[in-house]
């Protein structure tokens, strides 16, 4: 008999102080979905049905017993990262650390205002609230119901400690969605899904500069923490600096601008200093872009060097390509500022141009020819055209590549054999004595 076949026998009765959280409540929340490792587990073909979970329902229990200091047994389980935050905090297992702006903001900003970020930032076009990722705005004003062993009866919620940043990276970003949406604006086109997937905070002020000409839906489905390998904290900060922005907005029907952070599947390597709250990007499939009549996507990296997809996003855009969707990538630094001397006297800051001069700006059409009346395809030697070769790869997804996919966005905690009490992440102070005893954090 295997030990996974063994009765269960109950060990020792644990009464230390603090711990909370029942069996009862976590049979409560077994059927509570978990987007972030439902979508990781189906983008590694597992076989998992689209209303499977990846999280309290389905644990990557490691199975192993420990005896904490008074004789009860404990489990290591991998638990849903977004889950726990939910339940005992956004800083779970390091209550006692924050998180840090640099780039923070001089301009004036009324708190006041950040319990509307969801709100303010949701999409203007009905298309695209199916896919509005609001996570990370709804982690702003969470109050957990539960509390880890050792964690403080209060933890400070995250309204009252992000702080707006202002980067020179999300002026660039800015001027580059600015430019593309003009692109977009004044050249009648066929219809045009645009995804954007840059580092967080610039991949929101791409959104706003192109606020104009494209309807943002923003995808960013994790919380920050003090130990995260995404640092979510930094986008929430950017988005917050852009919020007024956001706020006065209209609804429409503009095209769709889909917004990712690139840094979702950031390296992730030690269990015991790092918290783990990636996630996998979520996209329309084929079929609706179909019912949108959208026959064509660009995809826009950071730069020249980055014209690859991530492993997440390969099964769609194999599926756009098989559907007749054309898609092409782009590099966000294709679009660059003027430095001409004109260009410098004339205008107080550079503007940004496809190509980086105004006579290029157009030529943008005839390396994505999807416009009606584009320029002619005349060669210039002086203009690289970068990323205009670049497809999307036709080809059979790798199951087998992301060999963790199945781990992205959790952790493991201690758990009590006894109660079902969730004692605390492994990565907490606490969690020695426990890695003492146990022999091992279960990664």
């Amino acid at each position: 008999m295997t030990d996974d076949q063994q009765p269960f026998k109950q060990g020792h009765v644990i009464n230390l102080p603090g711990i909370i959280g029942a069996s009862w409540w976590r049979e409560s929340l077994a059927d509570t979905p978990d987007p972030v490792s439902r979508r990781a587990a189906i983008r590694v073909a597992l076989g998992v049905t689209a209303g499977s979970v990846l999280g309290f329902g389905a644990l990557l229990a490691l199975g192993h017993s420990a005896s904490v200091e008074d004789g009860g047994e404990l489990s290591v389980e991998r638990k849903s990262s977004l889950e726990m935050q939910r339940s005992y905090g956004w800083s779970f297992g390091a209550a006692s650390e924050t998180v840090t702006f640099d780039g923070a903001s001089t301009r004036p900003f009324e708190r006041s205002t950040l319990p509307q970020l969801a709100t303010d930032l949701s999409p203007r076009s009905p298309d695209g609230k199916p896919y509005y990722g609001a996570t990370l705005f709804e982690s702003l004003g969470a109050v957990p119901p539960l509390k880890a062993e050792g964690d403080p009866e209060n933890i400070t919620p995250l309204e009252q400690v992000v702080t707006p940043i202002h980067t020179t990276d999300m002026d660039r970003a800015y001027a580059q969605g600015d430019a593309l949406a003009k692109l977009l604006n004044e050249t009648p086109h066929e219809s045009l899904l645009v995804i954007v997937d840059l580092d967080g905070p610039s991949a929101v002020a791409f959104a706003a500069g192109a606020s104009a000409g494209l309807a943002a839906v923003f995808a960013f489905d994790n919380w920050p923490h003090p130990r995260g390998v995404v640092k979510a904290h930094r986008t929430l900060a950017a988005a917050a600096y852009y919020q007024p922005l956001f706020a006065q907005l209209t609804p429409s029907r503009l095209p769709l601008l889909m917004v990712l952070d690139r840094q979702r599947l950031a390296t992730y390597s030690d269990d015991a200093t790092q918290f783990d709250n990636r996630y996998t990007a979520r996209v329309p499939d084929a079929s609706v872009l179909a019912s949108w009549g959208v026959r064509r996507v660009l995809y826009v990296t950071p730069t020249a060097s980055d014209l690859e997809e991530p492993w997440d996003l390969t099964a769609d855009f194999s599926t756009y390509a098989a559907a007749g969707i054309d898609v092409k990538f782009m590099s966000a630094d294709a679009i660059s500022p003027d430095y001409s001397p004109r260009a410098v006297s004339v205008h107080a800051a550079p503007r940004y141009y496809y190509g980086g001069h105004p006579q290029t700006h157009g030529w943008f059409w005839r390396d994505y020819p999807w416009a009606r009346g584009a320029p002619p395809d005349a060669e210039d030697p002086s203009f690289a055209r970068p990323g205009a070769r670049y497809r999307a790869p036709v080809q059979a997804f790798n199951a087998s590549s992301p060999t963790s996919a199945a781990r992205i966005g959790t952790v493991p905690v201690a758990v009590s054999l006894t109660t079902g009490a969730v004692l605390g992440a492994m990565l907490s102070p606490r969690s020695g004595s426990w890695n003492r005893s146990y022999g091992s954090s279960g990664s």
